[in-house]
Formats: structure tokens, C-alpha cells, sequence
């Protein structure tokens, strides 16, 4: 994708050593666009929803966070080649995991549709 060979570039070819903050970025930026439709759409600035689900949107902020940071520092190490196809197994690695965590019951129907991916 043209992201990757944006990033790939701006890394290596262009030499920022950086990736973290393209990831500040990334995320304040993220930040701003979801609080600016929140508003829009709700025409309040107060968030509502209890405080569990309020901590898991910062569990899921944190963890996206942690995975966009890895991806932009993983592009100072490896190449564009490798790096597509780790990122085409991960449907497989979704199904491993959540079958190793009993989200999922194996089903051949399950099989087949990760294999078709």
C-alpha cells in the first residue's frame, strides 16, 4: 500500500529516525478527528458512558497506540516484502489466538474462510 512505501521512505530513504513521533502525530491527530465527530454529532463535549467502558476505550487507545508504534519501528528493520506478508498472516493469527482463547469454537467453516483470506 502507498502507506507503507510513504513510511518506508520517509524512514529509511529520507532518514528521519523518528518513528515515534509519526506515531505522536498519528494518534493526536486520530484524537482530534474522533473528538471534533463526537461533537458534531452529539453537540456536547462531555463523553458519556460509565467508567468501564470509558477505560476500555484507553485499553484500546493504549494497545493501538503500541501497534502503530511497533509498525513504524519495525520499518527501520525490515523490509517492504516481509513486512506485507506478516501482515497478510494476520487472519491466521486472529484465528490462533482466539481459538487458543476459546473465543472461537474450530469449525471447518472458520478453516475455510481464513484460508480463502
Amino acid at each position: 500500500s502507498l502507506l507503507i512505501l510513504y513510511n518506508k521512505w520517509l524512514f529509511v530513504e529520507w532518514g528521519f529516525a523518528f518513528p515515534l513521533s509519526v506515531t505522536c502525530a498519528h494518534m493526536l491527530t486520530s484524537s482530534v478527528c474522533a473528538v471534533s465527530m463526537h461533537r458534531c454529532r452529539s453537540g456536547s463535549w462531555a463523553l458519556k458512558g460509565s467508567r468501564k467502558s470509558l477505560w476500555r476505550c484507553v485499553i484500546l487507545g493504549v494497545l493501538v497506540g503500541l501497534d502503530v508504534s511497533l509498525s513504524n519501528e519495525s520499518y527501520l528493520l525490515v523490509t517492504i516484502p516481509f513486512m506485507e506478508m506478516v501482515k497478510s498472516a494476520s487472519p491466521l493469527w486472529v484465528l490462533l489466538l482466539s481459538l487458543a482463547t476459546r473465543i472461537e469454537q474450530p469449525s471447518w467453516a472458520l478453516a475455510a474462510s481464513v484460508g480463502l483470506m
